[in-house]
């Protein structure tokens, strides 16, 4: 991630040593050392070449983590892969500990995640080819991506937008299946925030404050970003 960028924990004016990311590079990105390529597909895809690159030989434990992110984001090198991005899988699976990724990719699921999962079902929305879903409270922020890529399976749909109420924020996550469109500016479209929320051709994520609003408010918003979500795709109305 970037300083600026708001999916990250940095205090606002510290100064940053070392920037690694896939996405585009920010205007206001200022570190010791820059590191940004986004034409990967995921960061730890530059980080295992870094390693690789130096000739280090990282443990069981890392190389499970590094497996797992560049699996997990490119969705097997499905969406958004590079080459580097196979070569640096290739390099860092066979140094994994491969049970412990397996429990990783095929946890046991929480009740809480079904009942959401029902939720989600009962709450989508479809037009042609849009889905937009509105889970309301999440347990936790995470579930809201799951969904949006559980939705995109869909056959007939080629969009999906999700948001998920967690403590203080409306969570926000948008899927394509096609990059004729970048996901990233759509979503920064819908939020109308170039900083909280961003991404890539296919995936974009962002959130919105919504602490002290109350809960009409807050579903006010979310019908306000289906419109604009419709908008967006040449729906209006």
């Amino acid at each position: 991630t970037q300083p600026g960028a708001g999916n990250h924990s940095l205090p606002p004016g510290r100064k940053c040593h070392l920037v690694i990311d896939h996405h585009p590079r920010r205007r206001s990105t200022r570190a010791e050392v820059v590191i940004v390529q986004p034409g990967i597909g995921a960061t730890a895809t530059i980080v295992a070449e870094l390693l690789r690159g130096c000739g280090v030989e990282i443990p069981s434990d890392l190389a499970t983590a590094l497996s797992y992110a560049i699996s997990s984001e490119t969705q097997n090198m499905k969406r958004e892969a590079s080459r580097l991005d196979l070569e640096a899988y290739l390099w860092v699976y066979p140094r994994s500990r491969i049970r412990v990724l397996g429990e990783i990719i095929h946890p046991r699921l929480r009740h809480s995640h079904f009942t959401t999962l029902l939720g989600a079902l009962r709450a989508a929305e479809g037009f042609r080819n849009l889905v937009c879903v509105h889970l309301g409270e999440v347990p936790q922020p995470e579930i809201v991506s799951e969904m949006a890529d559980y939705f995109l399976r869909h056959e007939r749909i080629g969009w999906v937008f999700a948001t998920g109420r967690f403590r203080e924020n409306l969570v926000l996550s948008l899927r394509s299946s096609s990059g004729k469109t970048s996901a990233g500016a759509v979503i920064r479209r819908i939020a109308k925030d170039p900083v909280n929320a961003g991404g890539h051709a296919l995936v974009a994520g962002g959130f919105i404050p919504v602490g002290g609003m109350k809960r009409e408010e807050v579903e006010a918003l979310e019908r306000s970003l289906t419109a604009e979500f419709a908008a967006a795709m040449g729906y209006p109305g």
